[in-house]
């Protein structure tokens, strides 16, 4: 009896650690699909990619910026 109650103990172990590994891996692609960052990144990365989304930032706030002074000196041209 207790070869058969040790062995069904270990296929639930295993089973539940199949459980958790597949739950994790579902995770990660979530999270992969959602664009956040695996907690295992190095903060080296991190650190560049947040340089890189300031410029990307920075480029489309002057570009914002620009257009919206054209439009308000057409609508001053208009007003005339």
């Amino acid at each position: 009896m207790k070869m058969t109650s040790n062995s069904s103990t270990r296929r639930r172990q295993k089973r539940s650690t199949n459980e958790v590994s597949v739950t994790r891996a579902a995770i990660q692609e979530h999270r992969a699909v959602l664009g956040l960052v695996n907690p295992t990144d190095k903060i080296s990365e991190l650190k560049k990619d947040k340089e890189r989304y300031y410029r990307i930032f920075r480029r489309y706030f002057v570009f914002l910026g620009r257009e919206l002074e054209r439009k308000a000196e057409m609508k001053l041209s208009e007003e005339k």
